[in-house]
């Protein structure tokens, strides 16, 4: 929090052969510092993150046209929608209900140039969905389409995933 402290000063001021005496009330605020973000520092730090395939815990602060804005370590982050979920179009509902969650992804791209780095939820969800899948097991869905490389199925829906996909 801030803090404030009223402040009476006296200044004496020469006025011909008399002086006045002015009384000034200032307001001083003492603001929290504002920590210095070492961006090079950060995207080496994130680059190798990547490189390594490891994931960040990441809070999404505000959504934003085209998906949603975070940090790490002051670093600004973005999470296209694009990259949120299995769903190629998430709702509205689903994208607010996101703001002040802390989730699990992966650095997908990392633009020196502009210091920008992309995130994405999409690959880890995929995976966690195939890793708890084997061959010969059933699943129930709704077929959706058949083109002539095989089906796509809707296998449910799960508060993670939505999954549309083709099997041969």
């Amino acid at each position: 929090k801030d803090k404030v402290e009223e402040v009476s000063t006296s200044i004496a001021t020469p006025a011909s052969d008399v002086e006045l005496e002015q009384k000034i009330n200032e307001t001083i605020v003492e603001t929290p510092s504002v920590p210095t973000v070492n961006y090079d520092e950060v995207l080496k730090e994130l680059q190798e993150l990547k490189e390594a395939n490891k994931t960040l815990e990441i809070t999404i602060d505000e959504k934003v046209r085209g998906g949603f804005r975070t940090k790490y370590k002051d670093c600004p982050l973005f999470l296209p929608v694009s990259h949120f979920s299995m769903e190629r179009n998430p709702s509205d509902k689903a994208l607010d209900e996101a703001v002040g969650k802390t989730m699990e992804v992966q650095i997908f791209d990392i633009k020196n140039e502009t210091k920008t780095v992309i995130l994405s939820r999409k690959a880890l969800i995929e995976s966690k969905v195939w890793d708890n899948i084997n061959v010969g097991d059933k699943v129930e869905g709704t077929v959706t389409s058949t083109p002539n490389f095989g089906i796509f199925l809707d296998w449910g829906r799960s508060e993670e995933h939505t999954s549309w996909t083709p099997v041969t």
